[in-house]
């Protein structure tokens, strides 16, 4: 019962790390309208419009492992969908069609890492930028 507490105990860790990432790249972002930021010293909002982007990307870099495991066991769903319909019905499905759908989950991994990864670094630089230019 302890190993399952402490599961129980990571899978909410994660899913609360996961809301917060979710809603952290909007707090980044409202650090750059003018009316929100009008009272903050320059230096201050400068500093903490840093820290926002580099723990998101900390954040998104540490939730990676679970993200991408996530969706490649999309791949197990697909197979368990295949025989589920082949338990249904009369037809086989033959192994070809299970290496396909397998095979179309973990050719298509790079472009879904690229896609959780790439804007975080993109809003890293573009912050840099606007770090070396703002003075």
């Amino acid at each position: 019962t302890k190993t399952l507490q402490k599961k129980d105990f990571k899978q909410i860790f994660v899913f609360i790390l996961t809301l917060i990432n979710f809603i952290l790249p909007i707090f980044t972002c409202l650090l750059w309208f003018k009316p929100i930021i009008e009272r903050l010293d320059e230096n201050y909002l400068l500093q903490l419009q840093i820290i926002s982007v580099v723990s998101c990307i900390f954040l998104r870099i540490c939730l990676f492992k679970p993200y991408v495991q996530t969706y490649l066991d999309t791949a197990f769903d697909r197979v368990k969908t295949l025989y589920d319909q082949q338990q249904l019905t009369t037809t086989k499905i033959t192994n070809l069609s299970y290496q396909r759908n397998v095979t179309s989950i973990f050719l298509y991994l790079g472009v879904v890492t690229s896609q959780y990864i790439l804007p975080a670094f993109i809003e890293l630089i573009i912050c840099f930028f606007f770090k070396i230019f703002s003075y």
